[in-house]
């Protein structure tokens, strides 16, 4: 077997992932069913990663090759739907406009980065890109008291120390990796998010 330690915290931040995901889907409001569809995504995501940490060393180079695609495409389009559903839950309209069409341009160029790498960089990258716009949608939508912002930009914060730990290969412990602590980290920030992504619909979107 390959990285067990890394397929054991794949397979813990998806089973979260996922089960917070459900929640969200059974919830009113076409933004919090965005971010449960998102969240199905990202679980689907961490448990394609997990098997391929973990058995990559058994399986064939073209399994290898469209399990870590899946990884990618999952990843972003978490990142996607994720936008999408603040754009809907927390943006003035015409400021929403201007939001998704940098996630638009942002889409694009990551969809052409991946199809000929497969860096998890890039993930992170776009990621990155994404927490930008969640950062800049609900710092404002802060401004009005909103409920679900202060867990979402919480989340945001999280996430960003989970990826300093994967990219600085951060570990505390000998048997767990930069990719182990990132996925512990990511538990918490998916959970702030979550806690968000309930709040919405508390506080009314302004036109």
């Amino acid at each position: 077997m390959g990285e067990l330690s890394t397929l054991v915290t794949d397979f813990l931040l998806g089973a979260l992932t996922l089960l917070l995901g459900v929640i969200l889907l059974t919830r009113p409001g076409v933004p919090a069913r965005l971010w449960g569809w998102a969240f199905v995504a990202s679980a689907f995501a961490a448990f394609v990663g997990g098997v391929w940490h973990g058995f990559h060393q058994v399986l064939a180079d073209t399994v290898q090759f469209w399990m870590w695609k899946a990884v990618m495409i999952l990843s972003g389009l978490f990142a996607i739907l994720a936008v999408i559903g603040s754009v809907r839950a927390s943006c003035p309209t015409r400021v929403g406009y201007a939001v998704l069409a940098v996630l638009f341009a942002g889409a694009v160029a990551y969809g052409f980065a991946i199809v000929g790498h497969d860096d998890f960089r890039y993930v992170l990258l776009f990621s990155a890109l994404a927490m930008v716009l969640l950062v800049a949608i609900h710092a404002a939508a802060l401004r009005r008291r909103d409920a679900a912002s202060p867990w979402i930009l919480a989340g945001v914060a999280i996430s960003v120390l989970g990826a300093a730990a994967y990219a600085t290969g951060f570990s505390p412990f000998g048997w767990l990796n930069g990719s182990d602590v990132f996925h512990i980290i990511q538990m918490a920030a998916m959970y702030l998010m979550f806690r968000g992504a309930l709040a919405f619909g508390v506080t009314p979107r302004r036109a």
